[in-house]
């Protein structure tokens, strides 16, 4: 009974301090509708828009840039010291220096350098300048690419063209190189078949048969002169015979004298003259010979050459159609990113809504039980009530009853602005029971403030010190992966932290609950409600 007059007398005192209301729901709601809006877009990326992005253009040709993120501003005049002094002033995020002859140097393919200057003192909005302008440059560079590429398959397929027009040529000449070394072994063949000695003795004996014959004519026609002029001389002189065969012995007698004069000029006919003619012949036949086995090899050699630049040509036709067949992109940027998000289209704030809710109910509930506590010490509510038949523990469960509560009606209020948003927390034992004991441990944390606090401004400032460094080592707004090692100990095992993890993985990643977490937070509460119970016994009131 003394508990739940205790929790009524303390909510009879909440709804007439407007201030209180105020501080816990209204304060609260408000600051989660202004974080819902501003996270309210898919990505990180999008939900930067309008970046102040200076643009000096010292080359002739007019350059647009396409980035959604940027609001373009066009500097003129000397406009690259200009880019510089403003990003320094503050008055642009980045600048862009586009040099001089640009586009005529890429045209050239001498290649070209652009210039970024970039406001690196806002860190998120640097890191995505960044990463835009190193995007658009690598789209340059990949359209430049595939350009020259383009360009470049344009040409071999006209000389591949050209190549495959030559192929039938080529095929021509090889089979006439093969006929002509066919038939230069067979003219050398022939060759080889003409028997020079056997030419030679032919001749001798020939030219001895003839003298033979011509001796033995001679001599037989000499024989027969003789003996017609014998027998003319014994015949009549008038006789017609006789007369007959003086005139054929006349003639006789002229063939005779012929005969030797033709046997005459045939012995003095030269043979040595006929023999060095035969080896001329021979002398030109052998060289003749050479000349067609060196035609022939140079014929042979003709054929393997053709043969092999014709398989070289048919090869190279081949790698041509195979490589100007590719798409140049998939040359320029032969690996490509698939980015797929596991959890689909979701907003920031969506990720964000519980860690979100933890934050605001780690403040308010902090700010609020460490001035309660401080009020009710310095008012001596907190001596009078010791007094009474209270112990100090029920004391202190009937305070973090009463500030459940105040959480409970926090936390529906929350639930509701979260719901505004597409971020509806669905509540199950498990995120009852991880939403309970971290607000278990908000209001001890609370509660020990403004035991060690002598007045609310202390309490207030005391629970700024504590939650802050709770919320910037709770990871929800910067990763465990940038902090330091010891850092990093400190802040997975706060309070904020555990129930945020646990919350995060039950919610975002439906998974089991932590257990290890949730039996860390029972270890912090007993803790500070041992240290609380101390604080308390201590000192009840102020002197």
């Amino acid at each position: 009974m003394k508990v739940l007059k205790i929790i009524k007398k303390d909510l009879k005192l909440f709804l007439r301090d407007r201030k209180n209301l105020v501080l816990t729901i209204i304060a609260p709601a408000l600051i989660l509708f202004i974080l819902g809006n501003v996270f309210s877009l898919s990505s990180t990326s999008k939900s930067f828009s309008g970046i102040n992005l200076g643009l000096c253009n010292l080359d002739t040709n007019d350059i647009e840039l396409d980035l959604p993120l940027f609001k373009i501003v066009k500097l003129s005049g000397n406009c690259e010291s200009l880019a510089v002094k403003s990003v320094n002033n503050g008055k642009l995020r980045a600048a862009v220096v586009i040099p001089k002859n640009f586009s005529s140097n890429i045209e050239n393919g001498e290649g070209s350098e652009i210039k970024i200057y970039i406001d690196n003192s806002k860190t998120q909005t640097s890191l995505v300048a960044s990463d835009a302008l190193k995007a658009l440059v690598q789209e340059l560079n990949e359209k430049i690419g595939t350009e020259f590429i383009n360009n470049a398959w344009v040409r071999l397929n006209s000389l591949n063209d050209k190549i495959k027009s030559i192929l039938p040529g080529l095929e021509k000449a090889k089979e006439s190189a093969i006929k002509t070394q066919e038939d230069l072994d067979e003219i050398n063949s022939a060759l080889d078949r003409v028997d020079d000695n056997k030419l030679n003795n032919t001749l001798f004996n020939l030219n001895q048969t003839i003298a033979s014959a011509n001796f033995d004519i001679s001599d037989d026609l000499d024989d027969s002169v003789a003996l017609l002029k014998n027998y003319s001389a014994s015949c009549s002189f008038n006789s017609f015979e006789c007369n007959k065969i003086r005139n054929i012995t006349s003639r006789l007698e002229i063939l005779s004298i012929r005969l030797k004069s033709e046997e005459h000029a045939l012995n003095n006919a030269n043979i040595s003259s006929l023999q060095e003619q035969l080896s001329i012949m021979q002398s030109s036949k052998d060289r003749i010979k050479d000349d067609i086995i060196e035609i022939n090899s140079t014929a042979y050699e003709f054929t393997n050459n053709i043969i092999t630049i014709e398989n070289e040509l048919r090869e190279t036709s081949a790698a041509l159609d195979v490589y100007t067949s590719r798409d140049p992109r998939s040359i320029i940027r032969a690996v490509s990113l698939d980015e797929n998000f596991v959890f689909g289209n979701k907003t920031y704030f969506q990720f964000l809504a519980g860690g979100l809710i933890l934050m605001l109910l780690l403040f308010t509930i902090t700010l609020s039980a460490s001035t309660h506590l401080v009020y009710e010490r310095n008012t001596g509510t907190l001596a009078r009530t010791l007094l009474s038949p209270t112990s100090i523990s029920t004391f202190i469960i009937t305070k973090v009853i009463y500030f459940i509560l105040i959480c409970a009606i926090e936390l529906f209020v929350m639930f509701f602005i979260s719901a505004l948003f597409s971020s509806p927390l669905v509540l199950s034992a498990s995120v009852i029971s991880i939403l309970l004991l971290a607000s278990i441990n908000f209001i001890l944390i609370g509660l020990v403030i403004g035991a060690l606090s002598s007045t609310e401004n202390t309490a207030l400032l005391t629970s700024l010190v504590i939650g802050l460094p709770m919320f910037f080592l709770s990871g929800l707004f910067f990763p465990f992966e940038i902090m330091p090692k010891f850092m990093r100990v400190i802040g997975f095992n706060s309070p904020l932290t555990l129930a945020s993890d646990s919350l995060d993985k039950v919610i975002i990643y439906r998974s089991n609950i932590n257990y290890n977490s949730l039996f860390e937070l029972v270890f912090i509460s007993i803790v500070l409600f041992i240290l609380l119970h101390y604080l308390i016994k201590k000192k009840p009131a102020n002197n």
